[in-house]
């Protein structure tokens, strides 16, 4: 069944920014323990996954995103395949705080 935000029922709930400093020369700045704040601007949902599209801290994905959710037998990864965006109201547009760590 769909999930109340009109997307698919995760099987599984992340909340993953894809940003390999190793991986991309203009994330070089980056460090572990970083301090980061992070816009939320639209939400997005595909066929595998859903997620917020945020501004405010760099991404190596070509949207920079953050991956909220996946179906069954499904990665992260599919995030990066979300074709359509609902851009938040100026109003409903929120900033998320957290801290640079790498996960295994």
């Amino acid at each position: 069944p769909d999930h109340p935000c009109r997307g698919p029922k995760p099987a599984s709930v992340l909340a993953d920014l894809a940003c390999h400093p190793g991986r991309s020369p203009s994330l070089t700045s980056i460090s572990l323990g970083q301090r980061a704040v992070l816009t939320v601007m639209a939400f997005g949902v595909g066929r595998d996954a859903s997620a917020v599209r945020v501004v405010g801290f760099p991404s190596q994905n070509a949207i920079p995103h953050i991956t909220l959710g996946i179906r069954t037998s499904t990665s992260a990864v599919a995030s990066n395949s979300i074709a359509e965006w609902s851009t938040l109201p100026e109003e409903a547009r929120f900033s998320l705080h957290g801290t640079v760590r790498e996960v295994a």
